[in-house]
């Protein structure tokens, strides 16, 4: 979903998984990006940015909570660890994206 006419995007998501002491969790969380090329974006794949994106994100924060116990995600503790684990697989999938496109 465009934000403000740029091309910058958000996109609301949930994910269900389990924590490393056997706990299940429903996590909401919103990614906010921005597609800097938007040609080379479409253009390098089938899927648009955000679903590929979409289903990075889900996928990092589902290994995330392997690694998290329940008493750190019911503190508050984890949140902080979930948003920059995420943050950063993000960041380093869009640089080998980009090394990819000029290669």
């Amino acid at each position: 979903m465009p934000l403000f006419g740029l091309n910058v995007f958000y996109q609301s998501l949930l994910v269900q998984g389990g924590t490393q002491d056997e706990a299940i969790v429903e996590i909401n969380f919103r990614i906010t990006f921005r597609v800097i090329d938007p040609e080379l974006a479409i253009g390098r794949s089938i899927k648009g940015p955000d679903c590929l994106l979409r289903l990075d994100a889900q996928t990092c924060l589902l290994t995330a909570l392997t690694r998290l116990r329940w008493a750190h995600l019911e503190t508050g503790a984890a949140n902080l660890d979930l948003a920059e684990d995420t943050r950063v697989h993000l960041c380093t999938l869009s640089i080998l994206f980009w090394q990819q496109s000029r290669s």
